[in-house]
């Protein structure tokens, strides 16, 4: 997919676009064709500490499921770690 030229997804028109701070998640007002995003909360929402409540009412049942793997997040988390102490220990 990521070789295609034409990605299809990006014609749909449901999209809705997440913002990230350090410790909440919020769905915001952006949108593709607008010139400058507009990051200001969509309408009816709120900020939420942890993404899996922010989709809860959003998305379908077997997507909302998924939030709950965080497998893949841990295993990233912890390996950006490791790399960071082994650079350390490569000046010493």
């Amino acid at each position: 997919m990521e070789y295609d030229r034409e990605f299809f997804e990006d014609h749909e028109p449901d999209w809705q676009y997440v913002m990230w701070w350090p410790e909440k998640c919020a769905f915001v007002r952006c949108s593709d064709d607008a010139e400058s995003p507009d990051t200001r909360l969509a309408p009816g929402h709120e900020t939420h500490a942890l993404l899996h409540i922010a989709l809860k009412d959003r998305v379908s049942e077997s997507a909302h499921e998924r939030c709950f793997e965080y497998g893949y997040i841990d295993f990233i988390d912890t390996i950006t770690k490791t790399l960071r102490i082994l650079r350390l220990l490569s000046f010493t």
